[in-house]
This record gives structure tokens, C-alpha cells and sequence, in this order.
């Protein structure tokens, strides 16, 4: 993906190699219409993009657990 064109609103860790953590990836000339972008916690992103007309919130989330499934 080129960067050079596209924007990125993650919540993984700051420092070191970035892993972990999920994210949205914006082109450059939508920047303007995004008007809230939270990080949770490393798992749990939410960001609100809108214009004139529509505004929309997206919650972008990962979860990891063991399941055991009994049939």
C-alpha cells in the first residue's frame, strides 16, 4: 500500500514495532471529512467520518479467545 496516498488511524502501541493493535486506513483527500478518530485500548478503535449531509461512526475491534464447541 502506498502511504504516500493514504492515511492511517491505528490504536497499537506507540513505540517499538507497532504490532498489536487495529486500525483504518483513509486516503489523503478524505482527511477532511474525518472528524473523530478514539483509541480504546489495543483492541478497540472508533472513528467518525462525515460531510454535510451523512455522518457515521465505523468501531473497528478484534477479539482473541479459547473456545471449546460441543456438538
Amino acid at each position: 500500500m502506498d502511504m504516500k496516498s493514504h492515511m492511517l488511524f491505528d490504536s497499537g502501541k506507540e513505540e517499538g514495532a507497532r504490532e498489536f493493535g487495529v486500525a483504518f486506513i483513509v486516503e489523503r483527500n478524505m482527511k477532511r471529512n474525518v472528524l473523530d478518530f478514539k483509541a480504546v485500548d489495543e483492541r478497540i478503535c472508533v472513528f467518525m467520518q462525515g460531510t454535510n449531509l451523512l455522518s457515521y461512526y465505523l468501531c473497528n475491534f478484534i477479539l482473541y479467545f479459547n473456545a471449546i464447541y460441543v456438538f
